[in-house]
């Protein structure tokens, strides 16, 4: 005895909304299996909750369900690089032109003496 999870009866996982179809598979009666599979277009950004239902000989159902949190790492280092550059910037600038304003009241102070 056997159950045959290829089309159609492919398992399938419920991810927010989303199918996402594992690969076709066999397994036989009391072997164990980790089967996993990759969510092609998942959303930018969300905690994420898959349940997985399969259905028993014996007409019973069994549910396994799991929380992902999906969080673009790349993206938020790289608005956090562009954040730190743009304060950066605009202290260099703020200083040069406060330097620029003193040198020239100084100017001018030495001028009116």
């Amino acid at each position: 005895m056997h159950h045959d999870f290829s089309a159609p009866r492919q398992l399938t996982a419920a991810v927010s909304g989303a199918t996402v179809k594992f690969a076709d598979f066999d397994i036989v009666r009391g072997a164990t299996l980790v089967e996993s599979t990759s969510w092609k277009n998942p959303p930018l950004m969300c905690v994420c909750h898959e349940t997985v239902t399969i259905a028993n000989a014996n007409g019973t159902t069994s549910h396994a369900t799991a929380t992902t949190v999906v969080f673009p790492l790349q993206l938020f280092a790289l608005a956090i690089a562009a954040l730190i550059m743009l304060i950066l910037v605009t202290w260099l600038v703020r200083r040069r032109f406060h330097s620029r304003v003193a040198t020239e009241a100084r100017r001018l102070n030495d001028e009116g003496e």
